[in-house]
């Protein structure tokens, strides 16, 4: 007896790259709608979704900020969201080549089944890659719509219309610089555009995770994770570079604290992660002790303990490419960036911009280490008020400047002590000629002052780390010139 036995069909394998990539698309559609820029703004959804390119990315993106304006009640965001994806949607559908997108039925087969399959197929056929420009002019209009719509909801509040004005300007620039990102792959594009445009994608996801109110502040690990990783890939003046960019948007007074673990870890990757990264950790925590002072023990550094205690077991494994593998495999990618490197010409000018970014990185911290060592106006009125109280005290004039005169008397004081502020010391000059006339103490006040200004900053910069950095990175920069 034959039977007819039927095949077992096994289900097809399970992409997952492309659900793992959905993913990710829905998380930052989600993150990026909650976040905000400065002035209450929200160009960071509009932008995300206009600057999506391909039917799975854009698709995955629009539900994620949906969920995320929807789950905040900001309805009117919704409907912005909405209506970005219907325009381009349309017009993508427009400007698809009607060979590769339509469906060709027959006409027994009109039904509802097949017109649906059809406009299915239509749909997820078009690429939604328009022109970047008009990406940018979707999302500076789409922006400044929803703002003016949601400030009107508001009740004209005049911080949801700066909002609203700000989005507009700052939306067409993000969908550029996220642009690049998304078409990476995109040779011609300079590499300093594609740096630019991570850094950008990175600094608005940790705005973006500063802007949900928990107690953890998420924004603290994920702009320290991403300095120490880039600093371990691309090297300490790039990593410096995204730490500066990551602190101003988070919070204005650590905007150098991941700087300075970038620097504090930077030679250490080639001997032990672990310490690189507990190098790191110290170095931020001490900074931010110094910047914020004993508050930063409480919100600060205990998120870069966690943080360091979870990615140093991940820098030290072997999930993570070390940065020595990636480099050569990069170099070695093709017969022609082999021969590129081999060229002295090109070491050179590597050498010297590098030497450039260490001059300038220096410059910075000299900078930085002059208004750390200047001291406070507060602390020069009281000097001045000191060194006059020290000589006028039993003096038989002091009716005549304190008393009939005090007005010029004060305003004598108060330039003298804007000039201990901008000059460091205050000169004769400063003295009105009737004053000067009458008063045989003047010279020796002058001199008190001017001692006691230095005393202070000698005093600063005996505590001062940032001029020894500036100097040992001043004459990195002066080694790598010479060499090259």
């Amino acid at each position: 007896m034959n039977r007819k036995t039927k095949t077992l069909i096994l289900p097809k394998q399970l992409p997952v790259k492309e659900i793992v990539y959905g993913a990710v698309c829905f998380a930052a559609g989600w993150l990026f709608s909650v976040g905000k820029f400065f002035v209450g703004a929200r160009p960071f959804g509009v932008s995300l979704i206009t600057a999506m390119t391909g039917f799975r990315n854009v698709a995955f993106s629009v539900l994620g900020v949906i969920a995320g304006s929807v789950s905040r009640g900001e309805l009117v965001y919704t409907a912005a969201y909405v209506g970005i994806f219907l325009i381009r949607l349309i017009f993508g559908m427009a400007s698809a080549d009607s060979a590769a997108s339509r469906v060709k039925t027959k006409k027994k087969e009109l039904n509802l089944s097949s017109i649906s399959k059809a406009v299915l197929a239509k749909i997820t056929a078009v690429k939604f890659n328009e022109s970047v420009y008009a990406r940018m002019m979707l999302a500076s209009a789409s922006a400044m719509i929803a703002g003016a719509v949601y400030c009107a909801t508001s009740g004209y509040d005049i911080t949801s219309l700066a909002g609203a004005a700000i989005s507009g300007v700052i939306s067409p620039v993000l969908v550029y610089l996220y642009s690049i990102v998304v078409d990476g792959s995109d040779e011609a594009t300079p590499e300093l555009l594609k740096e630019a445009g991570k850094c950008a994608v990175a600094a608005s996801a940790v705005m973006c995770l500063g802007s949900i109110s928990t107690s953890f502040d998420a924004a603290i690990p994920a702009a320290f994770t991403i300095t120490l990783l880039i600093t371990r890939s691309k090297g300490v003046l790039i990593g410096c570079i995204y730490g500066v960019v990551l602190g101003a948007v988070h919070s204005p007074e650590t905007a150098l604290m991941y700087a300075v673990a970038a620097i504090a870890s930077g030679a250490l990757w080639k001997f032990s992660p672990a310490t690189a990264v507990a190098s790191a950790c110290t170095a931020a925590s001490l900074w931010s002790v110094y910047v914020i002072g004993s508050s930063s023990l409480g919100k600060v550094v205990p998120e870069l303990i966690i943080t360091s205690a979870l990615l140093a077991p991940v820098c030290a494994s072997s999930v993570l490419p070390s940065p020595g593998k990636a480099a050569k495999k990069d170099v070695y990618k093709s017969s022609e960036k082999i021969a590129l490197l081999s060229q002295s010409s090109d070491a050179k000018n590597r050498m010297k911009s590098l030497s450039e970014g260490m001059a300038d990185l220096s410059g910075v911290l000299y900078r930085l280490s002059d208004k750390l060592t200047s001291p406070a106006t507060e602390e020069l009125c009281e000097l001045c008020e000191a060194s006059f109280d020290e000589y006028c005290r039993n003096c038989g004039m002091k009716s005549a400047c304190f008393g009939r005169e005090a007005k010029q008397t004060s305003e004598m004081q108060a330039r003298m002590t804007l000039a201990l502020k901008r000059e460091g010391r205050v000169s004769a000059s400063l003295v009105p000629t009737n004053i000067a006339h009458r008063c045989y103490n003047m010279g020796q006040i002058i001199d008190s002052m001017n001692a006691g200004c230095s005393r202070m900053v000698s005093e600063a910069k005996l505590y001062d780390r940032t001029g020894v950095v500036a100097a040992d990175y001043e004459v990195m920069a002066d080694m790598l010139k010479e060499s090259a």
